[in-house]
């Protein structure tokens, strides 16, 4: 119509990547009028499910309460930015890959099947071309055979019959939908239109080339989705000449958000993650692409630093079209403004039992380029951590604990490395002790010459360094004490921060700041 928003949300398309194609595409880059790519966008989670909810209302998902289509469903409809734009008289269009996203007021929800998100059409097109054969013979053999006005249902415009190959909402496509688009676009009336399409984008494992042509195999690698990523990119780009030639780019504004990234290294990681738990393909997928596109604006594309997060996708949409929301939108950050974000990394297997899913949290500084600005804040299990670790090693730290290597093929080890800067783990500590400490049995090789940490409890960094040395034994204990205005009674979250990490001169490529035995509770209490 003459007032349009597209919200269009390729799975799993990753920031730096839609960075790199656009920067190595020039004349790409220019289709791009009037669009604003934020550069140190983070996720909120490596998956959909969550995200979707995010994206939809502008809060983060509350995982403790569990995740089911049942617990969404009535939270979408009631907290989705789509009810602001239904009372400003918006006709909602809606293609998603499940239904509950779609608010009921909505004029259109055509679900596309889930087979959207596996790589679309690779089972009919590839794998399955015996019985797509067989399917097309029959349909010939029905076609010679009917009588004449049932061949024109046979037929169907050439789709066929029974060997219609998107029967199923498979396509040999990525995108189908946009490319109905540009085939059918056209203008109708003055009501504002809203259109959202959920579609594969570049979710793993890439399957297209950037000539949009599906291959049997691709590898798991960045230029794989480099050139699928062209893809996407391209198939939006001849959308936009679509609206120009229609006379209505000016009248659309738009939003291009990925729910996660594709579990690639990022291109532009400056140092690694301070907790090695995070991995860098991890941290990957939770830097999606987020560009914009205001109405009436025709300037190149743009780059922004401002510091985003995946809660500023729904205010920002409305903002768009010009409807306030009680949130800010990205439009009203700038690019120096210091910000805490956050990335919570869920248990795939546990998502949908519908109990609470067991997650870590991260605190993101910026620029989100900076490993060592992701920071371990929580784990999250829902089960009474140990209220010791005695020692360190798979059987006991494994769900609690994050920064060391605890080996499952050795569970019951009597030591493990901490092979980032940042250890952190949840422990049990009882409220009664009247002078809680916590013992560290540490061990720093020769090859680590000089070594240093901080601990923090619950967010709450004490000011005290605690240094390494040579003297005495094997072992250097430590016991420092936890300040009772800092403690919970049952579980706390703890952190060392180290200062460095180094390498054994035999393992180049390997490093470790410190070799842990054990972490203790103890009450520092000594009566006279």
């Amino acid at each position: 119509s003459k007032a349009n928003l597209v919200h269009l949300l390729p799975d799993g398309f990753q920031n730096d990547v839609v960075r790199e194609v656009l920067e190595d595409n020039p004349d790409l880059a220019r289709k791009f009028e009037g669009f604003t790519l934020f550069t140190d966008h983070v996720g909120l989670y490596q998956g959909t499910g969550p995200a979707l909810y995010t994206i939809l209302t502008g809060d983060p998902f509350d995982l403790e309460q569990g995740f089911s289509s049942t617990t969404l469903k009535p939270l979408i409809q009631e907290n989705a930015y789509q009810n602001q734009l239904l009372l400003q008289g918006y006709r909602l269009d809606y293609v998603p890959i499940s239904s509950f996203v779609c608010i009921e007021q909505a004029d259109s929800c055509i679900t596309r099947p889930f087979n959207d998100m596996k790589s679309r059409g690779l089972f009919r097109h590839h794998n399955e071309d015996l019985v797509y054969s067989l399917r097309l013979i029959a349909d010939l053999t029905l076609f010679r055979l009917t009588p004449m006005f049932l061949k024109e249902k046979i037929y169907a415009d050439g789709q066929w019959f029974l060997s219609d190959t998107t029967a199923d909402g498979s396509s040999p496509w990525p995108d189908p939908v946009i490319r109905e688009w540009i085939e059918n676009l056209r203008v109708t009336d003055d009501q504002p239109v809203y259109k959202w399409y959920h579609y594969l984008g570049t979710h793993i494992p890439a399957k297209w080339d950037r000539n949009c042509n599906l291959q049997r195999q691709m590898e798991h690698k960045r230029e794989s989705y480099s050139a699928q990523a062209y893809c996407v990119l391209d198939s939006i780009a001849r959308l936009l000449d679509r609206l120009k030639e229609a006379d209505i780019y000016d009248q659309t504004a738009f939003v291009i958000s990925g729910d996660h990234g594709h579990n690639i290294i990022p291109d532009d990681l400056a140092s690694p993650p301070l907790n090695n738990g995070l991995y860098p393909g991890l941290l990957g997928s939770g830097r999606p692409a987020f560009l914009i596109k205001q109405m009436n604006n025709r300037a190149p594309l743009r780059f922004s630093e401002a510091p985003t997060s995946l809660v500023d996708i729904a205010p920002t949409a409305l903002a768009l079209v010009g409807i306030n929301y009680e949130k800010p939108s990205a439009l009203e950050l700038n690019d120096n403004l210091s910000r805490e974000r956050f990335f919570m990394p869920y248990s795939i297997p546990d998502l949908w039992k519908g109990d609470p899913v067991p997650h870590v949290v991260y605190r993101v500084g910026q620029p989100s380029s900076e490993g060592n600005q992701w920071v371990l804040t929580d784990i999250r299990n829902f089960s009474e951590p140990p209220g010791s670790y005695n020692p360190v090693n798979y059987k006991t730290a494994n769900r609690y604990l994050m920064g060391a290597y605890l080996d499952s093929s050795n569970p019951n080890r009597e030591n493990s490395w901490v092979t980032g800067r940042q250890l952190g783990f949840v422990i049990q500590i009882d409220g009664s002790l009247i002078a809680p400490a916590v013992e560290l049995d540490l061990h720093f090789p020769d090859w680590i010459p000089a070594q240093s940490f901080t601990l923090q409890i619950n967010g709450f960094e004490k000011p005290e360094t605690w240094w390494a040395t040579r003297s005495g034994g094997f072992w250097q204990t430590f016991t420092i004490e936890l300040d009772k205005e800092s403690l919970k009674d049952g579980e706390n979250f703890l952190a060392l921060q180290f200062e460095n990490t180094y390498s054994p001169p035999e393992k180049a490529t390997w490093q470790a700041s410190a070799l842990i035995r054990s972490i203790r509770v103890v009450d520092g209490f000594q009566a006279d």
